[in-house]
């Protein structure tokens, strides 16, 4: 415990509120950084960000909010709000940068998390893996928080939420 800096675990920690509202302020300019936000702290992930970012809304089943992972091939449930995200990301067409005034085209690829309109069919699957990473950071700088939040910290809450809820649940 001498070793640990529990303040910064401790500012590490998120509380569903609280990633739901920067979901909100993200929204405004790309549902798809929400849905980032949100599928990292409900547990999406897979190896190098795979499950999210070769999600399809066809991956879900809206009438059980459920989604099949295409990487980890698990189906897991999810809440309305991401679900949402998830549509609402899946029909639009461009990506207003948080940093600055650019808007960028992006394919119609069937993709949640889509790919820009120059990039190569078939890119490398590493760069589509990195770029939902380099988003959270983004997302992080866009908010003022700095670094503050990462995927590891939005996974980490998200499992701190979740236990605590299964807590409340079973006393």
């Amino acid at each position: 415990m001498n070793c640990l800096n529990l303040v910064v675990i401790n500012n590490r920690v998120f509380s569903r509120e609280q990633v739901l509202q920067w979901c909100k302020e993200v929204s405004l300019k790309n549902p798809s950084d929400a849905f980032i936000l949100l599928a990292l702290f409900e547990g999406i992930r897979g190896e190098a960000y795979r499950d999210i970012a070769d999600l399809k809304l066809s991956d879900f089943n809206e009438d059980e909010l459920t989604v099949q992972l295409p990487y980890s091939k698990k189906t897991v449930k999810v809440s309305q709000m991401l679900y949402d995200y998830a549509k609402k990301s899946d029909e639009i067409f461009s990506y207003n940068s948080l940093l600055g005034s650019a808007e960028i085209a992006l394919l119609d690829d069937g993709l949640i998390i889509k790919n820009k309109n120059n990039s190569i069919a078939g890119a490398d699957i590493r760069n589509r893996n990195r770029r939902v990473e380099k988003r959270v950071g983004l997302i992080s700088e866009y908010l003022g928080l700095g670094n503050l939040i990462t995927s590891k910290s939005l996974l980490e809450s998200g499992v701190v939420y979740y236990v605590n809820e299964k807590r409340k649940e079973t006393g």
